[in-house]
């Protein structure tokens, strides 16, 4: 399995963005992320990735959506990266996703 800061995070499309369980129940939050990417930088094609990240402990998420959604097929995220505080970073083109989440999920399908 690969690691989250292995993967070919440049030309990344991000497909999906949605945030779950915020509400005063006493429940995890979570955020799923889906995009498709390159799995290595001499990968021939994209392949669809899908992150979980539960329970979360903060996020910001600050984006600009035209930009988002014209640089779509060439692809809207610069890169990503993980840190040792287990911060997720996502930079977008015009913006930016930052998560901190105890643990996450990645499926490569």
């Amino acid at each position: 399995m690969k690691d989250f800061n292995e993967i070919y995070w440049h030309d990344a499309q991000l497909t999906n963005l949605s945030i779950k369980n915020m509400s005063e129940a006493k429940v995890d939050a979570q955020i799923n992320i889906e995009a498709t990417c390159y799995l290595s930088e001499e990968s021939g094609e994209k392949v669809s990735i899908k992150i979980l990240f539960q329970p979360v402990n903060r996020f910001t998420i600050y984006g600009d959506v035209s930009e988002l959604s014209n640089n779509f097929t060439a692809g809207n995220i610069y890169s990503a990266q993980r840190d040792h505080q287990n911060v997720f970073k996502f930079d977008l083109l015009k913006g930016y996703i930052e998560i901190q989440a105890s643990d996450f999920q990645l499926i490569i399908n």
